[in-house]
């Protein structure tokens, strides 16, 4: 519905709705080959135990390696927050 009316925000009776697109990084299931490539890469050390958060920022930033970033897929996900009106 906010799509349609090319909005962020839906109102109800006694709430306003914000929606916020953002990125959200998908790892394969199996995260062996890109295990491998990041260490490869010499980046294990820096996101070692691997961060997923600091591994998404730089995926989504676009501040790491093309090879690392073509074995995820980037889908558009949705943030809601409620406020009273």
């Amino acid at each position: 519905m906010a799509r349609e009316k090319n909005t962020d925000i839906l109102f109800g009776n006694h709430k306003k709705c914000f929606i916020k697109e953002y990125g959200r990084v998908v790892y394969p299931e199996d995260k062996t080959s890109l295990l491998e490539l990041i260490n490869k890469k010499g980046l294990y050390s820096e996101i070692s135990s691997v961060s997923y958060p600091k591994l998404n920022s730089r995926i989504l930033k676009g501040q790491i390696d093309k090879e690392v970033i073509d074995l995820v897929r980037i889908e558009k996900a949705f943030r809601l927050s409620l406020r009273e009106i």
